[in-house]
């Protein structure tokens, strides 16, 4: 809580701290991200990627939404795009684990 009411780039800075945590207690959604990305055409990749985003393994959704609603992140841009950057920064510091 201490980290959370520091804000939302407080909250992405613990996490991209915590990297690992993905690797190992939530591996699931993260082998999925990783063989969509590497292992499969653009189609399947599509795919992946909607069911990352409906499903939300990592609740980015309602991190970015919490980013909003503080004033930390611009209303003007769009909700998929944050949170696809953000899925893509985790991936990258999970890759250098």
């Amino acid at each position: 809580m201490d980290v959370r009411d520091q804000g939302f780039f407080s909250v992405l800075r613990y996490w991209l701290g915590r990297t690992e945590h993905m690797l190992r207690e939530d591996w699931i959604p993260y082998r999925i991200a990783l063989l969509g990305n590497y292992g499969t055409d653009l189609a399947l990749k599509r795919e992946i990627n909607r069911f990352l985003m409906t499903e939300d393994p990592y609740g980015t959704v309602p991190f970015v939404k919490f980013g909003i609603q503080r004033g930390e992140i611009r209303k003007d841009l769009d909700l998929e795009m944050i949170v696809s950057i953000l899925d893509w920064t985790m991936e990258r510091f999970q890759m250098r684990c």
